[in-house]
């Protein structure tokens, strides 16, 4: 999420350019024992090769909130190194950078303290599989520790126990424009044993490459959730240069997050 001045001397040479890229999706579901919890969604992702573009196809098992539903799709400019929420039924859109996400995530461990304890990641390789035609390595992680939060006068403790299975190709190269954004900022949510364990694991995928299939088990205090991630439908695909851009009849707005 700085090839802006590249791409836009290209858009230039012609109306009807196509640009070479890719689409796939992605379906996540996740599970527990209380029904009313269980979730399912599923999105469509587009690159140019430069630029990415996440439309919320379908959310089922809870109510559509926030910027995710029918009426929202993410385009991320690499050029800009932002982040536009399109909102397609006002017609309206607002940036955000990836600095003022990880600003956020800062903010939160400002009001929400977080103790994370004993923290123990083992790591175990498997025989490399093919998912969905992609030639995959393969491991599981095991992955424990204690969590304490304090919100106010609100305290709790959680035991955590986590199996995920994870299967990751290096084959294509289109995933990395949906991941290096992420990869080359400097991560840092504000809770310091937090920003550890994202960092193992970071590097961890950094080797093995883009997940397509993963399976994560997690118990808190022994109430287990199930969650699966599944990449699917792999294409490579043209797309006219219109596609990356937002219409310009669509509003610019302040986003929700600055309003008072």
């Amino acid at each position: 999420m700085k090839k802006l001045k590249a791409l836009t001397i290209i858009l230039l040479l012609s109306f009807s350019f196509l640009f070479a890229g890719a689409e796939w999706t992605m379906k996540t579901t996740v599970t527990s024992k209380k029904k009313k919890n269980n979730t399912t969604t599923i999105m469509k992702f587009y690159t140019d090769g430069s630029n990415v573009k996440q439309v919320f196809v379908e959310i089922e098992g809870k109510r559509k909130q926030g910027f995710e539903g029918d009426n929202y799709y993410w385009l991320y400019k690499t050029g800009e190194d932002l982040i536009y929420i399109v909102n397609t039924k006002e017609k309206s859109y607002f940036p955000m950078s990836i600095d003022s996400i990880l600003q956020m995530s800062q903010l939160v461990s400002k009001i929400v303290k977080f103790e994370i304890k004993d923290y123990n990641i083992k790591k175990e390789t498997l025989a490399p599989e093919v998912i969905n035609g992609f030639k995959c390595n393969h491991i599981k992680l095991y992955i424990t520790y204690k969590m304490k939060m304090k919100i106010a006068f609100i305290k709790k403790t959680f035991d955590v126990e986590e199996v995920k299975e994870i299967w990751a190709t290096k084959d294509f190269k289109y995933f990395n424009d949906y991941n290096n954004p992420f990869i080359k900022k400097n991560f840092k949510t504000g809770f310091e044993e937090l920003d550890k364990a994202i960092k193992e694991q970071m590097g961890m995928y950094k080797k093995i490459g883009f997940p397509i299939k993963t399976i994560t088990i997690s118990k808190q205090n022994k109430k287990e959730t199930i969650t699966v991630s599944e990449v699917s439908d792999v294409k490579e695909k043209t797309f006219p240069k219109s596609f990356f851009e937002i219409p310009k009849d669509y509003q610019l707005i302040q986003s929700p997050y600055l309003r008072r």
